[in-house]
């Protein structure tokens, strides 16, 4: 087997995880993500068709902001929405919070700020790229 085949295998479990998580995953967490205090859900708006989305994402809560992971890298259609958008919503132990888009971050920076339990999973996910999000009122 090549490398690109194993790339290219690699690459469709990925999509096919994305999609489930996207489509199954996803909403079955959205139910019970107030009752799990490492989630929080973001509510934001599609770059392209206007509608209100809503999507569980693990976070790390420091002063200004959050830190979140991107396991599927920053292509993924909520990020994109979180990026061109002047802002969002993000709801974390109950509490909204107006959000504005921050920075990528690496690992180095972000690990440090994610919640203990989910350190193991994401590196051997190998999580790399995060986002930092920031305060609207900050």
């Amino acid at each position: 087997m090549t490398a690109n085949t194993r790339h290219q295998q690699s690459s469709r479990l990925l999509d096919f995880v994305r999609q489930f998580n996207k489509h199954i995953y996803n909403p079955i967490m959205l139910r019970f993500v107030r009752f799990i205090p490492i989630y929080a859900v973001i509510e934001h708006v599609g770059r392209r068709s206007g509608k209100q989305y809503r999507t569980p994402v693990l976070v790390g809560r420091v002063a200004d902001g959050f830190y979140i992971p991107l396991p599927y890298g920053d292509h993924v259609d909520w990020h994109r929405n979180v990026q061109a958008a002047s802002g969002f919503t993000l709801t974390w132990r109950g509490r909204k919070y107006a959000m504005r888009y921050g920075r990528m971050v690496d690992e180095v920076e972000a690990i440090t700020h994610m919640p203990r339990l989910a350190h193991r999973g994401l590196r051997r996910a190998h999580v790399k790229s995060y986002i930092k999000v920031f305060d609207a009122s900050a």
